[in-house]
């Protein structure tokens, strides 16, 4: 069964048709904007009002219609919905290890002016986030971290929505542009480069908007320098990767880039009136807050998962390394009932032209975590070996308060450890608190047997309780 497409369907009219043609996405915008549809219900909704209008005004057969619904949701799935796994889980991590909470200290420690706070989080890092998340995790995680900060919740939604129009292009590791490149049968390269020579222009005034629609004119004229040096130098990062190296780091090197240029400037240069959240009041230091780790070592750590994930993608990117992962494993699957069943026709192409549906499961170029299986067999040897009284320590040694209350055996960072390791049976555990950087989902991903590691820690803990319970 083959279908030509018709591109003007209703009384010839390309305007008409259109406009049919978008009611799916309306749909989908119109409920998720003004009914408040819970988005799976939302999308659901699209698609089948796509479906009616490909069968009753296209003319597209059922099963054609049906085979292209199957394709478009394994695409979803695969890579859409694998590099958002990946992401999603880097960010659970960090905060499960507390690398998201040094993050959230250092950026705050760099300026007291919610208007730089707003600019580095909600611009610069939401665009780093955007490079490997995409779709509505930067918003909700830079949200999360400026509430954590003391902005109203109102206003942090606004921020990072207003931030995250600069990287949107390129977010998710390139999937706009190169789902674009697959739709079309357009160069990825060239569609790469020409979006990356548009997108720069207004990610140089998207700062200034943001502080703006925060503080009002007057207040972003307060930290101009800050907002020029911002948008600068990730618009200048986002046309060198877009032109030279492609859509995969886009938004992670220009997000980076912003980050770095920001923290320089702030070295040398401070807003002369600064715009502190109301209410705030400085907190006192706690003297046992870095005595395990230094700074350094601890900035590392937070910082660690995220600069992994961008020398992988960095890496699978790279021409050589993506050719040598597709020829190991890269399987093209022709989609039953579609595989060149559709016939583009004039004026789209020259003369009528089958359409390939090849769903290709490159696997390999998408494991951008591709250490796990390495980390979880370190991991697992440290856990397997018997606990000695050094890896112990940094878990339960106890604080002044904890000593005084005789509760050695039951100490705050026993119970959160336990309790969120029974919670969470997909994570791996170690008793060397460097490592807890490097957990990954093991029982629900890779079937590697995280039931068993949280017995050892449980069982050393208890043991080390035991031997060092006070005496009445």
């Amino acid at each position: 069964m083959t279908w030509s497409q018709n591109y003007t369907p209703l009384a010839d009219s390309i305007g008409l048709s259109a406009l049919v043609a978008a009611l799916p996405v309306v749909t989908l915008l119109a409920l998720l904007a003004f009914w408040h549809v819970r988005a799976h219900l939302a999308a659901l909704a699209g698609l089948l009002v796509a479906a009616a209008i490909a069968i009753g005004v296209y003319g597209m057969p059922v099963t054609l219609t049906l085979a292209s619904a199957g394709y478009g949701a394994a695409f979803g799935l695969f890579p859409i919905g694998w590099i958002v796994l990946n992401a999603i889980f880097i960010y659970n991590l960090s905060v499960e290890t507390g690398g998201f909470k040094v993050l959230q200290d250092r950026m705050s420690n760099l300026s007291d002016d919610r208007r730089i706070q707003a600019l580095m989080i909600g611009f610069s890092f939401g665009a780093f986030i955007e490079g490997f998340a995409g779709f509505g995790a930067p918003v909700a995680i830079t949200g999360a971290l400026m509430i954590g900060l003391g902005f109203r919740p109102l206003e942090a939604a606004k921020i990072a929505l207003i931030g995250n129009t600069a990287p949107v292009a390129f977010g998710s590791v390139g999937i706009p542009v190169i789902t674009l490149a697959k739709v079309t049968g357009l160069d990825e390269g060239a569609l790469s480069a020409m979006v990356g020579r548009q997108l720069p222009f207004f990610a140089l005034l998207v700062p200034f908007w943001l502080v703006a629609a925060q503080a009002g004119w007057r207040g972003m004229v307060g930290v101009w320098p800050a907002c020029l040096v911002a948008g600068a130098s990730f618009a200048g990062v986002q046309f060198l990767v877009s032109n030279f190296h492609g859509p995969y780091l886009v938004d992670a090197a220009a997000g980076l880039s912003s980050i770095g240029a920001l923290v320089i400037l702030l070295r040398f240069w401070k807003p002369r009136e600064a715009q502190t959240h109301p209410g705030q009041v400085e907190a006192a230091p706690d003297p046992n807050a870095h005595a395990t780790m230094s700074r350094s070592r601890e900035n590392l750590r937070a910082w660690l998962p995220w600069i992994l994930l961008t020398v992988f993608v960095a890496g699978s990117s790279l021409a050589p390394v993506k050719n040598a992962l597709n020829q190991t494993f890269a399987p093209k699957l022709s989609v039953p009932a579609l595989h060149q069943a559709v016939q583009k026709m004039p004026p789209v192409v020259a003369k009528p032209e089958p359409e390939a549906a090849q769903f290709t499961f490159n696997l390999l170029r998408y494991r951008h975590c591709a250490a796990r299986s390495w980390r979880h067999r370190r991991l697992r040897a440290r856990a397997e070996a018997p606990p000695t009284r050094g890896h112990l320590r940094s878990h339960t040694a106890p604080g002044p308060r904890a000593a005084a209350d005789h509760r050695l055996d039951a100490g705050p960072r026993f119970h959160h450890a336990l309790q969120r390791h029974r919670h969470h049976d997909g994570v791996g555990v170690c008793l060397d608190r460097r490592a807890l950087s490097f957990l990954f989902p093991a029982a629900g991903l890779a079937g590697c047997g995280a039931d068993r590691e949280r017995y050892f820690l449980q069982r050393a803990v208890r043991e080390f309780a035991e031997s060092h319970r006070p005496t009445a």
